[in-house]
């Protein structure tokens, strides 16, 4: 699927925004590596121009009883999303470099 997109809006609306605090970390962290390609994919076609992306929030009233504001989690959302999308833009800056070492060997 990601091969064949070439933008993605994600709209976030959250009615319980502790849905997963019953859930064992262990499980948590068996969703993340399941979803761990697809999203180096998504990183790696964003880095190439090749995936545009947007991800919005919709107020909810979860989000307005949490402890953090929804400026807050779209600020942290953001954060996360750009640190990835830099350490992509990384790796493939690093790939360049390397063809450019081996081609002028």
């Amino acid at each position: 699927m990601v091969e064949n997109a070439d933008a993605r809006i994600r709209i976030l609306s959250e009615t319980n925004t502790k849905e997963l605090s019953g859930v064992a970390p262990e499980k948590q962290q068996i969703l993340q590596r399941a979803r761990r390609d697809l999203i180096k994919r998504m990183m790696e076609s964003s880095a190439e121009g090749e995936l545009r992306w947007n991800v919005t929030m919709f107020p909810t009233d979860a989000y307005a009883a949490g402890t953090a504001s929804i400026t807050e989690l779209n600020d942290a959302q953001d954060a996360a999303l750009t640190a990835g999308l830099a350490a992509a833009q990384a790796r493939y800056q690093f790939m360049l470099d390397f063809v450019a070492v081996l081609r002028a060997a």
